[in-house]
């Protein structure tokens, strides 16, 4: 389970926050795929981008690590959802993040396509490490089939300005189109009109 936080303040800056979860048998099978967890799901590397990430904290649920990045721009939101949703070719796509101001309203948005449809298990790298912890080739044609990925599930909220957050749930083989808004109207005095 991945559930994501996209915050947007009303000055442009703001907040990505993500918590990835995952089962006992997800955790199993991570370390014997990569030794742990930390080998298994690379996230340090996001330490580099300017993320704030924690430790993986374990127990008999199984496990989680949270992660975090301040942001001081639309843009620098857009990217920062690019990247934790795999670049732009990824899950989370096509990200616009955005705020008009005119005279009589203010409006803030945040808007990506969400797809879950794939697993990649074509990837070279993917298939020796599954088949280095013991994943039989009938085991990967089940994880393919998607009969292993129906307990994942992606959650997506938005905090905009002068609105109450939104969150999408999304499961494996999901594809869909998000935009969520906020809107502000400014009084204009009857001296301006």
């Amino acid at each position: 389970k991945v559930r994501a936080t996209a915050t947007l303040n009303a000055d442009g800056s703001g907040k990505l926050a993500a918590t990835i979860e995952l089962d006992p048998k997800a955790v199993e099978l991570a370390k014997r795929t990569s030794g742990s967890l930390t080998a298994a799901i690379a996230l340090q590397d996001l330490k580099g981008a300017g993320w704030s990430v924690g430790e993986w904290i374990e127990n008999e649920q199984g496990a989680k690590i949270e992660i975090e990045r301040e942001t001081v721009s639309p843009s620098d939101l857009e990217a920062a959802i690019e990247e934790i949703g795999g670049g732009r070719d990824g899950v989370l796509r096509e990200v616009e993040v955005k705020i008009e101001s005119g005279l009589y309203s203010s409006d803030h948005q945040i808007a990506y396509e969400v797809d879950l449809s794939k697993l990649r298990l074509d990837d070279p790298e993917m298939v020796v490490k599954l088949q280095a912890a013991g994943v039989t080739p009938a085991a990967m044609a089940d994880l393919a089939a998607n009969r292993a990925t129906k307990g994942f599930t992606l959650e997506l909220t938005s905090d905009l300005p002068m609105s109450e957050s939104t969150t999408k749930k999304f499961q494996w083989g999901d594809t869909a189109t998000v935009s969520d808004t906020s809107a502000k109207y400014h009084p204009v005095s009857a001296g301006l009109v």
